[in-house]
């Protein structure tokens, strides 16, 4: 399994979103607490078939059938063993990482060596934020086996650790095992993350989130919440401070010599802000569409979560998109890394949600716009925020990754492992 193709449905934030089942969350909760108790599994399955949590229910049948099965020497037992391996991928690909992480402790002690489990340990901790951890497995299995994937993690975790020496050794191995076109992407990839790690002098002086998504992703982030900690949690812009970050975005291109022609919106939970974006950068907006289009445009998106299901119908639209995230979530898998992120929180709530474009309140929200618009230019705070950004990101231009020359090509998979990468001060 490898890290850039962590699997995008998450068996927790089903559970989550069907918080008002109680009954499906404390059966979880218990299951959590006695993975091996028969009854209490029985239950935990049930409740995920009756809240249509299907994907783990065929490696939940096989184990309770086994399970039913309870001796002494259960351990011994290759087909308890075999039920429980398959239960132990299937949380893993489903992100359950608690549960699976007991198993694959439980297991490891039965089967110390074995090189698949040690790997999936490996990875499993390298998602939780358990870095050294993650290297200690990894090169494990190095150990017994040279393989692209682990060694590409192995890179991953060092990367997070700042182990610069490590890095030099794992990418040259790299560099061998890279045979097909995918691979020699994802070597790519790593040089580029490796290039941009190299800015920074240590560990100690990646302070924050925006550090790392230039790190991570040679993305822009526009606002760091930093100060304001339960935002990331969730957040609810006024419109004052919407029109603030898209005219601090306007200044910020313009001190960069980032020109577009064009906004998209990317659904019409997305159109109502793609216009503010045109009002303030005083330029066209359209509805994506599958036609080929020549101008430099942006596409906005404002619920990131929505672009899983129609990701691959606009994926060859146009070589020249940028891509805009309103917002980017801590927690989930996304298929591709905007070029340009507002904000980190993993619940967006956009006061015009309801609005429905062409509408009388549609048109008074665009009035009200237009006569914020010269407060928020000659707004002192403002701008001290652009100069800031204009001063972190002028130097480092040269490895940021905005226009997108060649369809998502540079525009790597986003895991939402930052909440693990440092503490908020």
């Amino acid at each position: 399994m490898n890290i850039n193709n962590n699997e995008i449905n998450n068996l927790v934030t089903s559970i989550l979103a069907n918080q008002d089942s109680h009954d499906l969350w404390d059966k979880r909760a218990k299951w959590l607490l006695n993975p091996y108790d028969i009854d209490i599994t029985r239950d935990y399955s049930l409740a995920c078939k009756q809240n249509n949590i299907i994907q783990i229910l065929p490696q939940l049948d096989e184990y309770i059938i086994n399970l039913n099965n309870f001796t002494l020497t259960k351990w011994q037992n290759s087909n308890f063993l075999n039920s429980l391996v398959n239960l132990t991928y299937a949380l893993i690909n489903l992100n359950d990482y608690e549960v699976a992480v007991i198993f694959l402790q439980d297991l490891l002690k039965e089967l110390p060596d074995d090189i698949f489990l040690n790997y999936e340990y490996g990875f499993v901790s390298l998602l939780t934020g358990k870095y050294s951890q993650a290297v200690n497995f990894f090169e494990k299995v190095l150990n017994q086996e040279k393989s692209f994937d682990t060694v590409l993690n192995l890179i991953i975790g060092n990367i997070y650790l700042f182990n610069m020496d490590k890095l030099t050794i794992y990418l040259n191995l790299l560099k061998e095992l890279a045979l097909n076109p995918d691979e020699k992407t994802e070597l790519a990839n790593v040089n580029k993350i490796t290039l941009r790690l190299q800015e920074y002098t240590n560990l100690k002086n990646i302070k924050n989130y925006r550090d790392w998504l230039y790190i991570l992703y040679g993305n822009i982030l526009l606002v760091d919440f930093k100060l304001d900690k339960a935002k990331f949690n969730e957040y609810e812009p006024n419109l004052v401070e919407i029109l603030t970050h898209i005219y601090i975005l306007k200044r910020f291109f313009e001190a960069l010599n980032i020109s577009l022609e064009l906004f998209e919106y990317f659904d019409d939970d997305s159109h109502i802000l793609a216009q503010l974006f045109a009002l303030i950068f005083e330029l066209p907006v359209e509805k994506v569409s599958t036609e080929i289009k020549n101008a430099k445009c942006m596409l906005i998106v404002s619920n990131p979560h929505k672009i899983k299901e129609v990701y691959h119908n606009y994926t060859k639209i146009n070589n020249n998109q940028i891509i805009y995230f309103y917002s980017l979530p801590f927690s989930s898998a996304l298929p591709i890394i905007p070029a340009i992120v507002n904000c980190i929180t993993d619940k967006l709530n956009l006061p015009f949600a309801q609005i429905g474009y062409g509408t009388k309140e549609y048109n008074d929200l665009m009035i009200k716009a237009k006569d914020m618009i010269n407060n928020i230019e000659t707004d002192c705070d403002s701008a001290l925020k652009i100069q800031q950004l204009i001063e972190y990101y002028e130097l480092r231009q040269p490895n940021l990754i905005l226009e997108n020359q060649d369809v998502f090509k540079d525009y790597v998979q986003y895991h939402g492992e930052l909440k693990y990468l440092i503490t908020v001060n």
